[in-house]
């Protein structure tokens, strides 16, 4: 049939993660773009902005922390795919020179926010519907703010920000200088999915969510914020990257429907994904109930307009649904947070460690590497139902200043 020979093709022409640019040559799906940096700082925020360095608490503005050098490649906009051939193309640029681009990070290692062309080319796609009265959640480094309070289309604008640094920051060194600050009315601090589903936001023509470093950051607060659009018809809802989402929506369901087609005899529920957007992408699939039988078929089902609708339902009508994606992008944010852990510390604590535990004999060996060990731990401590995970000083074993700690969990 059409759709078996389209999904042949697809696994023949892209590699089996869908990610096509990380080969030893250039293959299908991969747009380089050389740019010389000069062009790139005619952005209106990299021409008139001068972000130096300052820290409050662990967050950091910094100027030059983000540098790209010539002849390496960074991303320039978001991923895109031919629904014809199923091939997704990635988007990058390599400049001609060394580049250096403002960050805001957390701590020495994690980074929230660039502004780069990526930032740049993804606020412009947004920018044509944010408009009046204007409701940004995340401050970052107030490049949408500010590129917002120019556009004479907006009238007002209110931030919500998890942290105060990063608002002490975003005021000190965006909102307090820029033209038009006084369009800023409210600048408010708490987590933005509790202000949005609490306050009424009938008073706002647009609302931008941007409070999460990448697509998988992205899906729970997407899918809470989904439902809202409903409430507030004449708002303008806007998301970060939300191109891109879907292109990794398409990929984890091309994965699923080319078990259905070319491995028949395979269940959909033994394909074992874990993370958050496969497992949106299972249910989809299993909800849609969606027969398949040509390219057209195919192609119709993971367009994008098709899948924002099955997933607008989704957050709609299955909040049990997304409860369990929640839990899950829980389960695994804790599960690097100890691996975390497990990297700052030396082969015979984690051996005393897992000497606690009631881990297979075959574990005490001596000689074992330490990250098997450590897999061994972290296995038992995420997947066992006896312990859980807790925080240091409870009801548990204590393991002094590494900060891991674990309880046993309540009978039910």
């Amino acid at each position: 049939m059409e759709a078996e020979e389209a999904l042949r093709d697809y696994e023949t022409n892209v590699n089996m993660m869908d990610v096509p640019f990380y080969g030893p040559k250039p293959q299908k799906g991969v747009n380089i773009v050389h740019i010389n940096p000069k062009s790139i700082y005619t952005d209106p925020y990299l021409r008139q902005v001068d972000i130096t360095f300052q820290q409050e608490g662990d967050f950091i503005y910094s100027s030059d922390k983000r540098k790209v050098l010539a002849g390496t490649v960074a991303k320039r906009d978001q991923d895109k795919r031919n629904l014809n051939t199923l091939i997704r193309t990635a988007h990058f640029f390599t400049p001609d020179s060394d580049v250096a681009f403002p960050m805001l990070s957390e701590g020495t290692q994690k980074v929230w926010m660039t502004v780069e062309p990526l930032e740049i080319n993804t606020h412009d796609s947004r920018a044509k519907k944010i408009k009046g009265n204007v409701l940004y959640l995340g401050a970052g480094l107030g490049y949408s703010v500010f590129r917002s309070a120019a556009d004479q289309g907006v009238k007002s604008i209110d931030i919500v920000e998890l942290s105060p640094d990063v608002k002490k920051l975003c005021e000190d060194q965006v909102i307090g200088k820029m033209p038009n600050g006084d369009k800023v009315k409210n600048f408010f601090v708490g987590d933005a999915i509790s202000f949005i589903s609490n306050e009424d936001l009938s008073a706002y023509n647009s609302v931008d969510l941007d409070i999460y470093r990448d697509t998988q950051g992205m899906i729970v607060p997407y899918l809470k914020t989904l439902p809202l659009e409903e409430k507030y018809p004449k708002t303008n809802f806007s998301y970060w990257i939300e191109g891109n989402f879907y292109v990794d929506l398409q990929t984890e369901i091309l994965a699923i429907i080319r078990q259905m087609i070319l491995r028949p005899g395979d269940s959909i529920g033994g394909l074992g994904y874990s993370h958050g957007i496969g497992m949106l992408a299972k249910c989809l699939v299993e909800e849609a109930n969606a027969v398949i039988n040509n390219r057209e078929d195919l192609s119709n089902f993971i367009s994008f307009n098709n899948l924002r609708d099955l997933t607008k339902d989704f957050a709609i009508n299955n909040p049990s649904g997304v409860k369990k994606i929640e839990c899950e992008m829980e389960r695994i944010a804790q599960q690097r947070r100890i691996q975390q852990m497990f990297s700052n510390m030396n082969f015979v604590y984690i051996k005393e460690l897992a000497d606690q535990l009631p881990i297979p004999g075959s574990l005490e060996d001596t000689g074992q590497k330490t990250e098997e060990l450590t897999d061994a731990i972290l296995h038992y401590l995420m997947g066992g139902d006896e312990f859980t995970v807790a925080p240091e000083g409870t009801n548990g074993t204590d393991f002094g200043n590494n900060g891991l700690s674990f309880t046993k969990k309540p009978s039910k």
